[in-house]
Parts: C-alpha cells; sequence; structure tokens
C-alpha cells in the first residue's frame, strides 16, 4: 500500500489528540499489521524482547493513518 504520511505527521497527530508521543517501531508493526509496506529498522526492539503495542497504541496509530489519508 501507498503511504500518503509521515511517521513524523502520525507522532504529531497522536500527541495532539491522544496526549502521549508513540514511538516509531510501534507504528511500523501497526502499520505492517494494516498493510503497509513497511521495511524492518535495525533498532525496532530485540528478537528477544519485542517491545508490543498496547491498546491506546492500537487505537491512536490507525486513527491517525485513518485522519490523515482521508485530508
Amino acid at each position: 500500500m501507498k503511504r500518503g504520511f509521515t511517521y513524523k505527521q502520525i507522532i504529531e497527530y497522536v500527541k495532539e489528540h491522544y496526549g502521549y508521543t508513540v514511538q516509531t517501531c510501534i507504528i511500523a508493526m501497526i502499520l505492517r499489521k494494516m498493510g503497509y509496506d513497511v521495511h524492518r529498522a535495525p533498532n525496532s526492539g530485540t528478537a528477544a524482547n519485542p517491545k508490543a503495542p498496547t491498546d491506546r497504541d492500537r487505537e491512536a496509530v490507525p486513527d491517525a493513518v485513518h485522519f490523515l489519508t482521508s485530508k
């Protein structure tokens, strides 16, 4: 899927509407599950202890993507 938004835009949207800063590795995991083509970043967590998205991450990131792609 082609993206019409940046990680920075997602971070700003989540900060403004949800009041916290989402990490880029969390954004990548959620975008990948949503079907977007995302490359694996070297700082995305170790295989032994990957960081898992929280419920608020699973709500906030798709909301930001929907908002940014519907502009």
